[in-house]
């Protein structure tokens, strides 16, 4: 019997992933995504397929609903509910009096989003949560990046460390440490 070694398990986790996420793409999505578009619709938006509500905002949407089901633990799964939850509001509180120029990460407070009451601090911890959040398409364009810097802004608020750092040969190599890792339930499948 075949053994995976570390990069062939990371890249078949990546194509499961990604396989999933183009199916997601063209399948039958909740409601909740689905806001996404009379955010476009409405009178003073029309930002566009590559506009805030549709590039991002639906696609975040769909992205963390596909991973709260196929690849976040159960903790996970609550705080991608809670983002995706308070994006929403976020963007219908100022709706009625913005236009897509009044869309960024930074006037609807993506941080606190990411943050959700302390919650990405717990999530994060657990290795499996850690890499799906980091395989979202945050490069995807300058919206996806500002969310980004957001993320980071929410990861630097929590009380622990995202990595521990060790010099190895010279180089600088950060890890999760393990006391991260043992005794977290969350981190169970």
């Amino acid at each position: 019997m075949a053994h995976l070694t570390g990069l062939g398990l990371l890249f078949l986790i990546v194509f499961v992933f990604e396989g999933n996420a183009n199916f997601m793409q063209n399948s039958e999505l909740s409601e909740d995504c689905d806001f996404y578009d009379t955010v476009e619709a409405h009178g003073n938006m029309r930002c566009g397929m590559l506009g805030y509500p549709i590039d991002f905002g639906k696609r975040l949407c769909r992205e963390l609903t596909l991973k709260k089901r196929v690849a976040l633990t159960q903790n996970g799964g609550k705080w991608a509910e809670s983002v995706v939850r308070c994006m929403r509001q976020n963007l219908n509180s100022i709706l009625d009096n913005s236009n897509c120029g009044d869309l960024t990460p930074e006037k609807l407070d993506h941080a606190s989003c990411y943050y959700a009451g302390d919650d990405l601090c717990s999530v994060r911890q657990c290795p499996l949560n850690r890499f799906t959040i980091a395989t979202l398409p945050w490069t995807r364009s300058s919206v996806w990046n500002e969310s980004y810097a957001a993320l980071t802004e929410a990861n630097a608020r929590c009380p622990t460390k995202l990595y521990d750092t060790a010099n190895v040969g010279g180089m600088v190599v950060r890890f999760v440490p393990q006391k991260y890792i043992t005794g977290n339930t969350d981190c169970l499948l």
